[in-house]
């Protein structure tokens, strides 16, 4: 079960991030989605969201 989560964070982090930035800035969703690997930030959002 923690592995298949791990999973669906990584895959939700990438759509937050990309939907994220993309509000304040374009160019900002590829940096984020870069220099996001695996954030502290995304973890509690994704864990503030719905499950």
């Amino acid at each position: 079960m923690g592995g298949v989560r791990l999973h669906g964070v990584a895959s939700a982090t990438n759509i937050e991030s990309a939907s994220w930035p993309s509000a304040s800035t374009g160019t900002s969703s590829s940096y984020y989605v870069e220099m996001s690997p695996s954030p502290p930030v995304s973890a509690v959002l994704l864990a503030s969201l719905p499950r």
